[in-house]
């Protein structure tokens, strides 16, 4: 395995993990209302990854090691970024 495919690897493992936090996110702080329709979803998932894996980074791991509230926090704002994409 070469240095690019290590990447690709990791790229599709990244947008996995988007996928699934973004719709656990979704049904927490929506209740009830469903899923934007694709190519939105898309979009909101994109963003919400790239949005969620910066604000992380900010942070030291001794403050995501302390608390859980940390990556609560950094899901909330990355959905909020989300959603305000223009349709």
């Amino acid at each position: 395995m070469d240095s690019e495919d290590a990447l690709r690897m990791l790229s599709a493992a990244h947008a996995r993990q988007d996928r699934r936090r973004y719709a656990n996110v979704h049904a927490r702080l929506h209740p009830g209302e469903p899923l934007p329709d694709e190519p939105r979803r898309s979009r909101e998932v994109e963003v919400f990854g790239r949005v969620f894996r910066q604000w992380m980074r900010l942070r030291t791991s001794a403050e995501r090691a302390v608390t859980a509230a940390t990556v609560v926090a950094a899901e909330d704002a990355a959905l909020a970024q989300a959603r305000a994409l223009p349709d």
